[in-house]
């Protein structure tokens, strides 16, 4: 409800509410101390079916089983009247709003400068201005507006909860509106607004409401009804200091009322016999009245009938009486009635009611009301590609006053002959509308109005490669009339594209074959390739490590073997490198500078998987790398080590466990001493030791396990004790000679035995 629309409404009652407001002043302690939740506690609600006269739910029931339906008694019930000239509003009897239920409660001390106004309904209306089918919308409302004296706190508490407001501003008038609205649909068991159950006057006060409502929607009354019985709106007020404001005529600063009005009319229990139109049209001819063709659908075996709208002008009556529609078993209903001559001869009326009944005594009677229109029917809706032109012919039932057909989307006429719109882009669907109310919609057809000959063949195809998985092509375009180009390899298409194309990359090139391409132009009439041209691509570049790198002693005397795994595609060199390697006493490697060690280039060929590699000093350490080239760029390297010559095993290898006389000198318990002659070859860089439990015998046989013990950097280590062993246990050990960082060592010494104490 709008607001000029509540004030006007509540100024006309305005003074008898506050005389009953001002009688019946209590105070906080004389009411129901119960409150709901704030800020809200009301209860949900259920929704009845959809009506199809209003196309609002049947009915709305609160909590309690209280079923009200829409109010449409001007005495009882505030709603908006009709609209004349509108079909909706026709239709239902109502304008933009009208009310399942609606209770007010006002408070007015005009003395204290203080108004309250709580408004509560459940409401239908329309989300346009005036009433539009497909338009309903159905909503609960809980409003609450004050007018207060100074700046403070407000506390309202009313049916349905609690609400606090902190107002800061005083503007007469307006100090605070804040409205809750909640949207419900048909059908919804379980609806929820900010209000429900529905308020009603209180049933053991006189004098009782009308008989099948719930109030007279005028005369302010106690009521029953709230969740937390609170059947009342009391408003206390308190300063930001804490100190109250004073909104009573005695000074306090509580205001109260328990009187609402309120209206609401209960459901008669009754649903209206289903109905729908689906067509109401008419034809006529320059000699001939003519004819009404309606179209329904109802529930099988109902009684449906046509007739002219009531009010239709005297000079307009054509179906002055209701026409029976034949029905069949699946609930369509049809007639074609005759129009009858009227004093105007070519007078129609605007609308024809459609009625439908059945003999129950819980079904009310259905009358829709519809607009009489032409049937219109679209005849061509033609868009030629050759001439870009959309062709729409159209034509309407009533030829003897013809109305005016429009092509809705260009907003242009359909005349006799129809009409032409040259345009690069058809819609999809035309609807031509007519002046007499009827319409039709087709889709687009396309058409061609010439003949199209095939396009020329592009001419001057190249192809050229620009890597293992790209082939440029580009080609002259010699049509003029194609829709687009075809691109095929080796017969197969791999592209289309747009009219005037003339180059393509193919980024998904086959690598390592000959491929052959050809580009075709097309349209409607058919295809023309052109020649086709064939390139060979290359295999994919690959630049990788060389994999399994190794050196051996080569063929000729003081040489390497040095091999690989060739791992690139695409290379066009090797390149071997070579670094002396110098060990330290205490066991550090020093890599020296590398070189090539192939000349003039420096590189072996493309696809190289060994190279031997002469001239070497005897008894020397080197580590070689080696790498795959393309062109200027090198491709990772791998490394390995090569000593030139056999590494030495550890001379005189041996144990010096002692035992002492009479235990005297002897070597603790758990160890073994172990000794050997240091090395004194270059490139030792340390020694790893090795230990079997078990006799040399024990530890030769198979399945034995050899264990590292211990790696030690410098070559002039000679000695080392092996501890943590098990007493009187026999171990085996052997020795090696490492390289440190190179990564080498010698083969193992011959096994000693050495047991602990």
């Amino acid at each position: 409800m709008s607001h000029n629309r509540l004030l006007k409404r509540h100024k006309t009652r305005a003074f008898g509410a506050a005389l009953l407001a001002g009688a019946l002043e209590l105070t906080a302690a004389g009411l129901a101390q119960a409150a709901c939740p704030a800020p809200n506690g009301a209860t949900p609600f259920a929704t009845g079916p959809v009506n199809p006269v209003d196309r609002y739910p049947e009915s709305v029931t609160d909590s309690r089983g209280l079923a009200l339906q829409i109010c449409r008694n001007a005495d009882l019930c505030f709603f908006d009247p009709a609209i004349p000239g509108n079909l909706v509003s026709s239709q239902t009897g109502t304008g933009t709003e009208s009310f399942y239920w609606l209770a007010e409660a006002a408070i007015s001390e005009p003395a204290r400068g203080f108004d309250a106004l709580v408004v509560m309904a459940t409401e239908a209306t329309y989300n346009t201005p005036e009433p539009v089918d497909g338009q309903q919308l159905t909503f609960t409302r809980l409003r609450i507006r004050l007018d207060v004296p100074a700046a403070g706190i407000y506390r309202v508490e009313h049916p349905y909860g609690v609400n606090e407001y902190r107002i800061e501003v005083i503007q007469a008038g307006r100090d605070l509106s804040e409205t809750f609205d909640t949207t419900f649909v048909a059908n919804d068991p379980a609806a929820q607004g900010k209000v429900g159950p529905w308020l009603t006057w209180d049933p053991v006060l006189a004098p009782p409401p009308p008989a099948g409502y719930i109030g007279d929607g005028a005369t302010p009354q106690p009521v029953v009804g709230s969740p937390c019985d609170t059947n009342f709106v009391r408003v206390t007020a308190t300063g930001f200091n804490g100190l109250p404001i004073a909104i009573n005529a005695a000074g306090g600063n509580v205001a109260t009322t328990s009187l609402f009005t309120v209206q609401g009319q209960l459901f008669d229990g009754r649903v209206q016999t289903p109905l729908s139109s689906d067509r109401m049209t008419y034809s006529r001819t320059p000699t001939r009245v003519g004819q009404v063709d309606a179209f329904a659908h109802a529930i099988s075996g109902a009684s449906v009938t046509v007739q002219d709208a009531a009010g239709t002008a005297p000079e307009a009556v054509r179906l002055g009486t209701p026409r029976p529609l034949e029905g069949n078993t699946t609930g369509e209903f049809f007639t074609t009635e005759v129009l009858a001559d009227a004093p105007n001869t070519t007078a129609l009326p605007g609308a024809v009611e459609v009625v439908a009944s059945v003999a129950d005594a819980s079904t009310d009677t259905t009358r829709l009301v519809r607009a009489l229109v032409d049937q219109v029917v679209v005849t061509q809706a033609d868009y030629d590609l050759d001439t870009r032109t959309l062709q729409v012919t159209a034509t309407s039932s009533d030829t003897r006053v013809p109305p005016t057909l429009t092509l809705q989307d260009y907003l242009l006429p359909v005349g006799a002959t129809g009409v032409a719109v040259r345009t690069d882009a058809p819609p999809a669907v035309i609807t031509v509308m007519s002046s007499a109310g009827g319409w039709d919609r087709a889709q687009v057809r396309t058409v061609r109005s010439i003949a199209p000959a095939l396009p020329a063949a592009p001419q001057a195809l190249a192809a050229t490669v620009v890597s293992a998985t790209r082939v440029d092509l580009a080609w002259t375009d010699a049509a003029v009339n194609e829709t687009g180009f075809e691109v095929r390899r080796d017969g197969v298409p791999i592209a289309t594209l747009p009219v005037n194309s003339r180059a393509y990359s193919d980024t998904a090139a086959p690598s390592g074959r000959a491929v052959t391409y050809q580009v075709v132009a097309v349209n409607a009439a058919g295809s023309s390739a052109s020649n086709p041209v064939s390139v060979t691509t290359p295999l994919p570049l690959v630049i990788a490590a060389p994999t399994g790198l190794n050196a051996r002693l080569g063929t000729v005397a003081n040489s390497a073997l040095v091999a690989w795994g060739d791992a690139s595609t695409g290379e066009t060199a090797y390149r071997v490198q070579r670094a002396p390697v110098t060990v330290a006493a205490n066991g550090t490697a020093t890599v020296g500078t590398y070189a090539t060690i192939t000349a003039p280039s420096g590189n072996l060929p493309a696809n190289a998987t060994q190279v031997q590699n002469t001239g070497l000093a005897a008894n020397t350490l080197y580590s070689y790398r080696v790498n795959a080239v393309n062109g200027t760029v090198q491709g990772p390297t791998s490394t390995v080590s090569h000593f030139n010559g056999t590494l030495p095993v550890p001379a005189n290898f041996r144990s010096t466990v002692s035992a002492g006389v009479l235990g005297i000198g002897a070597t603790p318990a758990g160890r073994v001493p172990l000794a050997w002659t240091a090395s004194t070859v270059a490139a030792v860089a340390g020694y790893e030791i090795e230990r079997c439990t078990g006799t040399i015998a024990q530890c030769a046989a198979a399945g034995s396990t050899w264990t590292t013990v211990v790696r030690l950097n410098g070559r002039a280590t000679a000695a080392y004790t092996v501890t943590g062993l098990a007493s009187r246990q026999p171990y085996s050990f052997r020795i090696r000679t490492h390289t440190g960082a190179a990564g080498l060592v010698s083969n193992a010494s011959a096994p000693i035995v050495g047991t602990p104490n």
